[in-house]
C-alpha cells in the first residue's frame, strides 16, 4: 500500500496489529530492513508553478513509500531521534524534522539577530545557499561512517546498513511506471528516516561556519549563514565570508554534495543610512561573485533590506485576497462551517504564518492585514461590505492581527520558559533578577533589555519579555500549555472587544 491506500491498513489494523508488531521487532533484532520493503514509487512534482515544466530540474522526486515500511522507519526515528537528543548530537541551530523545531522558531531566531544588530547600527550580510538535488546526493558510505562516529554500532548499524543498501525506484507519472532501477546513493525524500539521516550527513558544515566565525541556521538543505559589522568592517566581512563559503564548497565536494552557485542569494540588511554608506559588496561563490539584492524569500517569509517586512505582508495580502475573492463567488454554494473551515486553510493560515516576525511593525502594514482579515471575516458571516466589521470578528471569536501577533510571540515565549521551545530561543530569555527579596519574586517576571531604537525593540530578546511581563499574574503562573493557550486568547480577546 502506497501513500494514498493507507486508509484500507487503518480500517484493518486491529486484525493485522500482531503480526505486523512481530515483523518490525524481527526487523530490529535481526539486523536486516525487509527487501520487499526498499521499493518505491517516485512522483516528480514541480517546485514552483512559474518553473519551466519541460525541464526536468524543474520538478523535485517523492519517493511513495508503503506504508508498512514507514511505520518501521517511525519506529526507528523515535528510538533515533532520542539517542541523538541524550547524547547531544543534534546541531543545535538544525530546524528541520525536531520536536518543538519549525520554521518560525528558526526566522525568528535569524531575525533576532538581524535586528539586534541593526540596534548596534551594525549591518548583517545574509547569504542563502541552495543544493542541487542534496537528498538523492548522499553517499552511504560516508553517512555509515558518520553514524558509527557518533556511537551507533553492532546491530543498530547493521540495520541502517540494510535500510540504504539494495533500494530501487521506479518512476510514476499518469498511472504509468518506468522500469526499476537500484539506487547507489541518497536516501529517499518523502521517508521519515531520510531527513534526519541527511540532518547528521550535514553537520560538519556547521563546525566550518563557526571557525570562521560565521554564523549559521539550517532548514533541512537551506543553509543559511550571516554575520553582524560595523560599516568600517565591510571589506573583512565580506573576504571572511567568501572563505567561509569557499570552504563550505570544498567539503560539499568531498562529500558528493553539489553547492548551487546559482542561486546562491546574499542581502545586505540595515538601516537606510547604514547601507548607504557601503559600496557594492560582493561575495564570491565558486567561480561567480555575487552581488547584494534587495529582497530574499527565506523559508517562505521575505526579508528586505530595512527588515521593514513589507514586502512579505505585500505578497500575503496579494495572495490571500485572490483566494478571497474566488471564495466570495463560491460562498453561496457552502454552509457557515464549510465556509470558515476554507477560510482557515487558504487566508487566515497566511496571516497566521510566521507572525510572531511582524511584531512591531508599522501601523500601516497591520492594518493592510487587517483588512485581509476583515475581508476573510465578510466571506464567513455572509456580512455586507458596509457593515460594521467589529462585532463580525467578536462573535467569530477571531483575534485582530496585532493579538494575533502578540498572542504567537507570548506563546513562544511560555514555551521557551517550560523547555517546549528550540535552545537557541530558550537562552534569549532571561529572569529577572532582585537584588533583595521582593513580594514579586515569585511573579516569573523577565528581564528587559536597554534597547534605543524601534527597530531594535522588534527583536524577540526584547519583545518577548517585554508583552510577557505585561500578562496578568494567573497567566505568567500557569503552568500547562492548553490552559496557558485559552486563557491568554480570552486575555488578548477581552484587551481587543473589551
Amino acid at each position: 500500500m502506497y501513500g494514498p491506500s493507507s486508509h484500507l491498513f487503518l480500517e484493518k489494523c486491529e486484525a493485522i496489529v500482531s503480526p505486523l508488531t512481530k515483523l518490525i521487532n524481527l526487523s530490529l533484532q535481526t539486523g536486516k530492513f525487509p527487501e520487499s520493503w526498499k521499493h518505491a514509487l517516485v512522483t516528480p512534482l514541480i517546485k514552483n508553478s512559474k518553473l519551466d515544466s519541460n525541464l526536468m530540474s524543474s520538478y523535485r522526486p517523492i519517493s511513495n513509500l508503503l506504508y508498512i515500511s514507514k511505520l518501521l522507519e517511525r519506529c526507528v526515528a523515535k528510538q533515533l531521534n532520542s539517542y541523538l537528543t541524550v547524547n547531544a548530537h543534534h546541531e543545535v541551530y538544525q530546524s528541520a524534522y525536531r520536536p518543538h523545531h519549525s520554521t518560525e522558531t528558526a526566522l525568528l531566531r535569524v531575525q533576532n539577530y538581524i535586528l539586534t544588530g541593526i540596534g548596534r547600527k551594525e549591518v548583517t550580510l545574509l547569504v542563502l545557499l541552495d543544493l542541487s538535488a542534496a537528498f538523492d546526493s548522499v553517499d552511504h558510505a560516508i553517512l555509515l561512517h558518520r553514524l558509527k562516529n557518533i556511537g551507533i554500532t553492532g546491530l543498530v548499524y547493521d540495520w541502517f546498513n540494510s535500510y540504504l543498501s539494495g533500494r530501487t525506484q521506479a518512476v510514476h507519472l499518469d498511472g504509468v511506471s518506468s522500469d526499476s532501477c537500484r539506487l547507489t546513493c541518497g536516501v529517499p525524500q518523502g521517508s521519515v528516516l531520510g531527513p534526519i539521516l541527511f540532518n547528521i550527513y550535514t553537520q560538519p558544515i556547521g563546525e566550518i561556519a563557526s571557525r570562521h566565525g560565521v554564523n549559521c541556521h539550517f532548514y533541512a538543505d537551506d543553509t543559511q549563514l550571516y554575520m553582524s559589522f560595523s560599516v568600517k568592517d565591510s571589506s573583512t566581512a565580506g573576504n571572511c565570508m567568501s572563505n567561509c563559503i569557499a570552504d563550505i564548497r570544498s567539503w560539499m565536494q568531498s562529500n558528493l554534495l553539489l553547492l548551487n552557485d546559482s542561486k546562491t542569494e546574499v542581502i545586505l540588511l540595515g538601516t537606510k543610512q547604514q547601507l548607504s554608506k557601503l559600496s557594492n559588496l560582493e561575495i564570491s561563490v565558486g567561480g561567480a561573485n555575487i552581488k547584494s539584492c534587495s529582497k530574499v524569500r527565506n523559508l517562505g517569509v521575505i526579508f528586505d533590506n530595512n527588515m521593514t517586512m513589507q514586502d512579505y505582508v505585500n505578497n500575503v495580502c496579494k495572495t490571500s485576497y485572490f483566494y478571497i475573492r474566488l471564495l466570495g463567488k463560491l460562498q453561496k454554494f457552502f454552509e457557515k462551517e464549510t465556509a470558515a473551515m476554507i477560510t482557515h486553510a487558504f487566508v487566515t493560515s497566511r496571516l497566521d504564518y510566521c507572525n510572531s516576525l511582524l511584531y512591531g511593525i508599522s501601523k500601516a502594514l497591520t492594518i493592510k492585514l487587517q483588512h485581509v482579515l476583515n475581508a476573510a471575516a465578510r466571506i464567513v458571516s455572509r456580512t455586507r461590505i458596509c457593515s460594521h466589521i467589529t462585532p463580525v470578528l467578536k462573535s467569530l471569536h477571531w483575534l485582530p492581527v496585532s493579538q494575533r501577533c502578540n498572542f504567537k510571540v507570548a506563546l513562544l515565549t511560555f514555551k521557551a520558559i517550560h523547555g517546549l521551545a528550540p535552545s537557541y530561543l530558550c537562552d534569549l530569555i532571561k529572569y529577572r533578577i532582585a537584588s533583595r527579596d521582593l513580594r514579586s519574586l515569585n511573579d516569573i517576571l523577565l528581564d528587559v533589555p536597554k534597547c534605543t531604537c524601534a527597530i531594535g525593540s522588534r527583536a524577540f530578546v526584547v519583545s518577548a519579555p517585554t508583552l510577557w511581563n505585561k500578562l496578568p499574574l494567573d497567566i505568567r503562573t500557569c503552568s500547562n500549555l492548553t490552559s496557558f493557550k485559552s486563557k491568554l486568547k480570552t486575555h488578548l480577546f477581552y484587551e481587543a472587544f473589551g
